[in-house]
């Protein structure tokens, strides 16, 4: 029978979750639990384990691999917010409700808003991502269902995607700390050899400064530009690295174009975009490009010595691609060459036969008949 359980059961992050007699299962084991009132009036009732640290320590198991990527508000659901639930529901002896629904398959909830209890949104709204955990919730706060006592949820939340908070068209600190979320996760997915997805979030902050509104545009005063100028360069600086890393050559020498535009005497962007011109095998402009950069004031001893360095490789480099291309164009020459002999030889050879034939006596022709 679905459901059936002989034994107290524990899995890794709902506690002990029945325990049997006979068919029946009685919920009394949460008692055993850490209970908190999630309503006044004691109508939702969430429960955890008793020790912290265990929730804490199964909470990090739960959470993804990524979740130094992702802010509180993206692990905890808000209003409005769309997510998806798996949940069963258990009278008190512990009888399974609807027991021919799939509680495998996820249940679309748009917090606050979805044609759902109003018990299921408050539970919901005190969980986070891949959070799973009992909640008791009165017949109050289950509008519309005919069962008079409480019913016991378990609550599996799988998905949640929070709506985007609109800013204010005049918040520049708000802006200032979405470019800061776009770096650090840039950089993360940099540590990562994410180069890819480094990048776009490099460029998604650039994106964001493009979308400043037009009151804030107009309304920044100079030490604002500057501030918005500097992450113009600090995000393109660091995605001409990533995209080197792809060997994306075009992207670097585009960007670095970009913050030479806003910096003509940037020496990351002139470096790097030397390296990227000594990868599509432009050497003249890679020497240019290095020189430019080791000719700047602003430069340490150590950048101008590895600008030297660079110009000495690309120098080797081509004389040495120069060396192999004028052997490979004087073996395409000679045999050209060959060729051609080849081909006049025998245009001499047919001439003469031509002519040979042309000396010979006619052959006679024998008369017909006896």
């Amino acid at each position: 029978m679905e459901g059936d359980i002989n034994h107290t059961q524990t899995t890794q992050d709902a506690g002990p979750l029945l325990i049997s007699n006979s068919q029946s299962y009685f919920m009394s084991f949460l008692r055993e639990m850490k209970s908190i009132s999630l309503t006044d009036d004691g109508g939702v009732i969430k429960y955890l384990p008793q020790d912290d640290s265990l929730e804490r320590e199964l909470r990090s198991k739960n959470e993804p691999e990524f979740k130094s990527e992702m802010s509180d508000d993206e692990f905890i659901p808000r209003d409005g917010a769309n997510v998806n639930i798996r949940l069963e529901r258990r009278l008190e002896t512990g009888e399974l409700l609807e027991k021919g629904r799939n509680r495998k398959e996820n249940i679309k909830v748009k917090l606050n808003y979805s044609n759902h209890v109003r018990g299921i949104h408050i539970a919901i709204a005190s969980m986070r991502l891949n959070e799973k955990c009992w909640f008791k919730i009165s017949s109050k706060y289950r509008e519309g269902d005919s069962i008079t006592s409480d019913v016991y949820y378990l609550i599996d939340l799988c998905y949640v995607k929070n709506i985007k908070k609109q800013l204010e068209n005049h918040d520049f600190e708000g802006r200032i700390k979405q470019l800061k979320e776009k770096k650090e996760k840039g950089n993360k997915a940099f540590r990562e050899n994410r180069f890819s997805d480094a990048t776009k979030q490099y460029l998604n902050g650039i994106q964001i400064i493009e979308q400043f509104p037009k009151v804030l545009r107009e309304s920044l005063n100079e030490s604002q530009k500057e501030e918005v100028k500097k992450w113009k360069i600090i995000l393109k600086s660091n995605a001409i690295v990533s995209s080197l890393k792809e060997e994306n050559f075009n992207n670097v020498i585009k960007i670095a174009e970009e913050v030479l535009d806003l910096d003509p005497e940037n020496p990351k962007a002139l470096f790097l975009k030397g390296k990227a011109l000594l990868g599509q095998g432009n050497y003249d402009e890679a020497i240019g490009s290095f020189q430019a950069c080791s000719k700047l004031k602003n430069i340490s001893e150590q950048t101008k010595n590895e600008c030297e360095d660079m110009i000495s490789q690309v120098k080797k480099i081509k004389a040495i691609n120069q060396s192999n291309s004028d052997k490979v164009f004087k073996k395409i020459f000679e045999k050209m060459v060959k060729e051609e002999e080849e081909e006049e030889k025998k245009l001499r050879l047919n001439k003469l036969i031509e002519r040979k034939l042309e000396r010979m006596p006619p052959k006679e022709t024998k008369p017909n008949g006896p």
